[in-house]
């Protein structure tokens, strides 16, 4: 049975391994009540908390926590499968506290990211940009777009100026990230898309240091749609592409200090390990 509901989403969660587990669900599940108001409107019944695990080659910890090798020390917090190969649901005493669904991050041949959402398909990296985005969206999955900093200026983004202007699919969209400072204006290219009417969703996109176990859910977008608790998967990329224009973006992005103290340590990370 589906609800009318309004769904919280992260479209864009990492998780590392110096993270800890239990505090990472727990700020998710804090930070999504934060905007989980139903709202006034009659036909919304419910709210539905959900992260989009966005995890690069080198992880899979929706696999793990699937699997039953990662477990909450809250013995009241068990992971239960649904109907779908992508989707978990974190419960609480038998009550559904978030859904996790599965994704990938995908770095092309362009060094540009690529996030293939709600999917239990395993896609390489290294291979050109357009590759991807049409492997994605022929499976009638959805692409993201996702703006990294310095990433969509000069060739690369001419690359997706071009990709904006030449792909047409309901499947395509652009993202959004916590790191973009919040003084800055809207990049250039996420106007293009805008006016385009190519739907921008956006996502915490957390760095691989301890203490970013916090940023989850800092930045989320709210949709409304359909919800089956048994397949959590279909009725959220079903709301996406049903209702793009109930997108609503919420939440903060980086201060000017804290985005360039991430940019270094980053930088110091990369080149000094």
């Amino acid at each position: 049975m589906t609800a009318r509901s309004k769904f919280v989403v992260d479209g864009h969660v990492h998780v590392y391994q110096n993270y800890d587990p239990d505090v990472f669900f727990q700020t998710a599940v804090a930070n999504m009540e934060k905007f989980s108001q139903p709202g006034q409107r009659n036909d919304i019944r419910e709210t539905q908390k959900i992260l989009l695990f966005t995890e690069g080659k080198e992880n899979d910890f929706f696999s793990r926590f699937k699997n039953g090798e990662l477990q909450l020390s809250n013995p009241d917090y068990k992971f239960q499968e649904t109907k779908e190969k992508m989707s978990l649901v974190l419960m609480d005493k038998g009550k559904p506290l978030c859904y996790i669904l599965k994704g990938r991050q995908i770095v092309s041949k362009e060094k540009l990211e690529v996030l293939a959402v709600a999917t239990a398909h395993h896609m390489a990296d290294g291979l050109p940009i357009r590759e991807v985005l049409e492997k994605i969206v022929n499976r009638e999955e959805i692409a993201v777009l996702a703006w990294g900093v310095g990433k969509w200026f000069l060739k690369r983004g001419k690359i997706i100026n071009q990709i904006l202007n030449e792909m047409k699919s309901p499947y395509l969209f652009v993202g959004d990230n916590s790191a973009r400072p919040g003084l800055w204006p809207m990049p250039g290219l996420l106007k293009i898309a805008k006016n385009m009417g190519i739907p921008l969703i956006n996502g915490s996109d957390p760095l691989p240091f301890e203490t970013e176990v916090k940023k989850v859910v800092s930045y989320v977008f709210t949709i409304k749609g359909e919800f089956d608790s048994l397949q959590p998967g279909k009725s959220f990329r079903d709301a996406l592409l049903a209702n793009p224009e109930s997108i609503r973006l919420w939440g903060s992005r980086d201060s000017t200090f804290s985005f360039f103290r991430r940019q270094f340590k980053m930088f110091v990370r990369k080149h000094f390990g």
